[in-house]
């Protein structure tokens, strides 16, 4: 594997930093109006997000409006706008024209809000009254996630990948409620790589980094949910499906990067490897009472009324799928 010049390492090159460019490592004026919004600004501004706050790591909160990290002009005003406007106008457009997309745009969209969400998290303390417990999220951490930051960076630089992009996509039509603050809806799994966005009228959970395996296994049984306009319920419901479908994930997929001729080219190893072991883990339902609890805004009592049932909105009792109305209370 030749060594990668065309791609920034923070490992090699300058260190995590409020004074240089998240992306590509550019060193950074002090003085600077670049920073890019990790949230993107057509998002914050159509959902009146600038003054709500999103819950952290550490369990504090923070308004939407901080959450920027450092960014040099080209990266943002270039490159990654390039990303912003293509999704903003497919999500305009709907679910389907974002399935449409080049599936490179969307794993970049969303593994930036990912990414960027951990970074901002790099620069603000653990505890507000003691600093010195350092930050939230720390830079071994960061490190951690050096492989996702080098494939962000086909924004910024050509990459190809073999034999696609190694991630899952499920992008959902969602209805649209009448109170504004209703209208979107953010989790993520950082350990899975794992990214879900409701923005109006279009629902897109990412698995990041699973080589496609999901989208292999079980995307015939997920796409059998694109024939409804899912309430914020039901999208939450396949939220929690998905994350626990992907905890069942048990391999770790391995990539070999190379350059050559000017751009990176990225190929995805045998997910199977020589085990003959199944993909995934056999399922629990407890297990994944759990996650749908965590994911919805009910507890664990009414999510899991009794053992063994978990409750579920996508479904009528006869089988049929379930179309519910956008206002109406799950």
């Amino acid at each position: 594997m030749s060594e990668l010049q065309l791609l920034f390492d923070p490992e090699v090159d300058i260190q995590f930093g409020r004074d240089v460019c998240f992306l590509c490592g550019a060193v950074l004026p002090t003085e600077r109006n670049t920073d890019e919004h990790v949230l993107p600004k057509w998002v914050l501004n159509r959902f009146d997000l600038w003054n709500q706050r999103l819950t952290l790591l550490n369990r504090t909160e923070i308004p939407y409006r901080q959450l920027t990290i450092p960014c040099c002009v080209t990266c943002n005003g270039t490159h990654l706008n390039r990303i912003e406007t293509a999704m903003q106008q497919a999500c305009d457009a709907g679910a389907q024209v974002v399935r449409e997309l080049p599936s490179q745009t969307v794993f970049i969209w969303m593994g930036k809000i990912l990414y960027g969400l951990l970074y901002r998290e790099h620069f603000l303390s653990w505890s507000r009254r003691d600093p010195s417990e350092g930050p939230i999220v720390q830079e071994e951490t960061l490190r951690r996630y050096r492989l996702h930051h080098q494939f962000l960076q086909a924004a910024r630089i050509p990459f190809e990948f073999y034999p696609e992009v190694p991630a899952s996509f499920f992008i959902f039509e969602t209805l649209d409620p009448t109170d504004n603050q209703m209208r979107f809806d953010y989790w993520d799994n950082p350990i899975g790589l794992m990214v879900s966005v409701r923005v109006g009228k279009v629902g897109i959970i990412a698995c990041l980094q699973d080589g496609g395996a999901l989208k292999h296994a079980a995307g015939d049984y997920y796409k059998k949910y694109e024939k409804l306009k899912l309430h914020w319920m039901q999208f939450a419901e396949l939220t929690a499906r998905i994350w626990y479908d992907l905890s069942l994930f048990n391999r770790i997929p391995k990539f070999m990067l190379n350059e050559q001729a000017g751009k990176v080219q990225v190929q995805l190893m045998p997910l199977g490897g020589l085990s003959g072991k199944p993909l995934f883990d056999e399922a629990d339902s407890e297990q994944y009472g759990k996650v749908l609890t965590h994911v919805s805004r009910f507890s664990e009592e009414q999510i899991m009324p009794e053992p063994g049932k978990v409750m579920g909105w996508l479904r009528k009792p006869s089988g049929e799928l379930r179309q519910m109305l956008a206002d109406d209370e799950p």
